[in-house]
């Protein structure tokens, strides 16, 4: 598998060079720009006066100008780097910020949440999207591309309170969202006006469709599986449906991406075969096909997962209609490349990782799988094919999943068996219903036997994920984990299919460094820490003693601690209660809860206030002095700007969690 000769590869290795540069360098594009002019020179120089036997001067420009590339396309989708992003806008406390609904999220016990676009201050045009929450309601209903104006200034998105929680300002980030707005209805003034592009009018349409089926005879979660299948909407799956898919190793069944572009795929190249027969029918079919693939991926929101899919089975497409044999590999690359070139954000998405991964891995092991057994029964042949997507795409994904998710379903082929065979004919007749139920000519007879299909799908998929024994949690791994376990992985396969002795050289040290990091990580690198997190309307510490954690004041079942746990690898856990007073290397620490009872000893560094203890703080330091004063998250918060405004005037440090997140005490010794 010699993939360096594909100048697909090459482009594709280099664009993420050149992203993974200006994400962790932030680097302005006019350094882009100049890069990219420097590279175009080079390669000119090297046209004209590179010799055969030479340097490889023009080679070497093509590679840098691609990596300044990709540093240039991630530097000009920054706020700070966008001339009219709203963040740049003046604005005073008058200023009115106008909204464009651009998609609904799932809500939370919150409220409801929405991707809005501000696309004005005042008069002036902006850019830059936002995260709009409508707290404390969820019945609240905005139309996708409806226009509204708020008084309020969006923020940025706070980082996690605590270690190893999951990063959720991250996550917004590689969508584009770097502020967020939270507001209560009254505080949102919907104009009655609504944007329109084709997008809106889509998401309209999908709206009222979806609007239309509730009204069908259809169970609530067999609609709620309809709508994710379909349509890619999954706001009304529940909790129970959701798990269950994922427990069983299905959920991407219901995440449309490439497996359900794949479907329609094949589904248009049926319906337009016919095409083959006419002189020009090849052309005409590849651009139906293609515009068919599109107008399915606009219809289900263009989300990231199905923009890459389409892309990449655009280019599968053109090779299949014009029979060009292209390698697989080659398509992979190609597709790669020109998703990052549009979206440099994709690279840091967890579903374009585990995507691109999954398909790689396909590409490359299912011809071997096919070669090591070649049943001559049919219906063995088919079970085996099935049986060896499914496991060379498990092994592609199976570090990504274990470092982003911590598990494992080890039943999931047997999932994939029992509905992947019936999927496009799942597909198939769910577009026939939409079709037949948006005319309102739906017949009774298709909506009973359609919704049997999906509640036996349910069904099948409850089963798998009762297996509780064959399903995998709470897995500890980490990203060193995670690359060690793929240059084993890709080591350990180079050699199986090659049998070449190099390959064996390779593995085996790969695989004693992976072993000895996970037996050796405990020792060598864990953590001695004492830490104050941040947990609303209670208070806690945790200290950490490498792969022992000792645990003051939390039950044992909450989030924070599972992700904790699982961040540092803990091995044993002790629960103590809360104690008022403790040291710290050389720190005297005392904590004040409810009962405000002041400590009989002068000798206080940090003053810890929990429980909103009724004091006057300002006579309190003037009485013992500490160096430091800690509020925890559950205090209320008038007190804590009254204690904040009290340190500031005594010039005392202060540390609220609630808006600096977790207190870690090596601060105060380092």
């Amino acid at each position: 598998m010699k993939l360096w000769r594909y100048i697909s590869v090459k482009l594709a290795l280099s664009i993420t060079v050149g992203i993974l540069f200006g994400h962790y360098y932030s680097v302005p594009p006019i350094y882009g720009q100049i890069g990219i002019l420097l590279c175009l020179i080079t390669i000119g120089l090297g046209l004209k006066y590179q010799t055969r036997n030479g340097l490889p001067v023009t080679e070497f420009g093509a590679f840098a100008g691609v990596v300044m590339l990709g540093i240039l396309s991630y530097s000009l989708q920054l706020p700070q780097y966008q001339e009219h992003h709203f963040s740049k806008a003046k604005a005073n406390t008058q200023s009115n910020y106008q909204l464009q609904i651009l998609e609904e999220l799932k809500p939370t016990a919150f409220g409801k949440r929405f991707i809005a676009k501000v696309y004005a201050v005042d008069d002036t045009p902006t850019t830059g999207n936002i995260l709009l929450q409508i707290k404390n309601d969820n019945k609240i209903e905005f139309t996708i591309g409806e226009l509204l104006v708020t008084p309020y200034r969006p923020e940025s998105v706070k980082p996690p309170f605590n270690p190893h929680q999951f990063n959720y300002k991250r996550y917004l980030q590689t969508i584009g969202v770097h502020h967020q707005l939270s507001v209560a209805p009254y505080d949102i003034l919907p104009t009655g006006k609504v944007k329109s592009s084709i997008i809106t009018w889509v998401a309209q349409r999908r709206q009222k469709i979806i609007a239309q089926l509730k009204t069908e005879a259809f169970g609530p979660q067999e609609l709620a599986v309809v709508q994710a299948l379909v349509l890619g909407q999954r706001n009304d799956l529940t909790e129970n449906t959701y798990n269950a898919y994922k427990k069983a190793g299905a959920i991407h069944l219901l995440a449309v991406s490439g497996l359900h572009v794949g479907v329609v795929l094949l589904l248009l190249q049926f319906l337009l075969s016919p095409l083959k027969y006419w002189s020009k029918g090849r052309n005409l079919g590849l651009l139906l096909s293609i515009l068919g693939l599109w107008c399915y991926a606009l219809f289900t929101g263009l989300s990231p997962s199905i923009v890459r899919a389409t892309t990449m089975f655009s280019f599968i497409s053109y090779a299949l209609w014009l029979n060009r044999p292209t390698n697989t590999f080659n398509i992979l690359a190609l597709s790669y490349f020109f998703m990052l070139l549009w979206q440099p954000n994709f690279l840091f998405q967890v579903g374009f990782q585990l995507s691109y991964a999954a398909v790689f891995a396909i590409a490359w092991l299912y011809p071997s799988l096919q070669r090591f057994w070649y049943p001559d029964n049919k219906i063995l042949l088919k079970l085996w094919q099935l049986i060896s997507v499914s496991i060379a795409a498990q092994i592609g994904v199976l570090p990504l999943s274990l470092f982003y998710f911590h598990q494992f379903p080890s039943l999931f082929f047997i999932a994939n068996i029992l509905i992947i065979p019936f999927l496009g004919l799942v597909l198939g007749l769910g577009f026939l219903v939409l079709f037949l139920s948006t005319l309102k000519l739906l017949p009774m007879w298709l909506v009973v036997f359609y919704n049997g299909v999906i509640k036996i799908m349910n069904t099948l998929i409850t089963w798998v994920a009762q297996q509780e024994a064959f399903f995998f949690d709470s897995i500890a791994f980490d990203a060193w984990q995670m690359l060690l376990t793929y240059a084993t992985l890709i080591g350990l396969l180079y050699w199986l299919t090659t049998r070449k002795e190099i390959a064996f050289k390779i593995f085996i040290p790969l695989a004693l460094l992976l072993v000895s990091y996970t037996l050796f990580k405990p020792s060598f690198f864990s953590n001695n820490q004492v830490i104050l997190p941040h947990q609303y309307k209670t208070s806690a510490l945790i200290a950490q003693n490498k792969d022992s954690l000792t645990v003051y004041g939390l039950p044992k079942a909450t989030s924070m601690l599972h992700t904790f746990v699982l961040g540092e690898d803990i091995k044993s856990i002790k629960h103590s209660t809360l104690p008022n007073a403790f040291s710290y290397e050389s720190l005297a620490i005392v904590r004040i809860d409810s009962l405000a009872l002041l400590p009989e000893t002068k000798a206080i560094d940090v003053l810890w206030l929990s429980h909103s203890p009724k004091i006057h703080l300002e006579k309190v330091i003037d009485t013992y002095r500490p160096k430091y004063i800690i509020s925890d998250g559950s205090n209320f918060p008038h007190l804590v700007q009254l204690w904040k405004a009290s340190c500031t005037k005594k010039e005392i440090p202060f540390h609220h969690t609630g808006e600096m997140g977790a207190f870690y005490f090596k601060w105060l010794t380092d």
